[in-house]
């Protein structure tokens, strides 16, 4: 299994473009669970978990 980190702004309007982009990028992947946590009070990291 491998993991690809995605930190963004906190923002969802900033988030969900960077986010939405690697994952229409990586659509042959089978993505396993996600986690996502605040680092701070201005920055989601997002972990998404997945097999190719």
């Amino acid at each position: 299994m491998k993991c690809k980190i995605i930190e963004t702004p906190l923002k969802p309007n900033k988030a969900e473009p960077v986010i939405n982009e690697w994952l229409a990028a990586n659509s042959h992947i089978t993505i396993k669970f996600v986690q996502e946590t605040m680092i701070g009070a201005k920055t989601l990291r997002a972990t998404y978990y997945y097999e190719e």
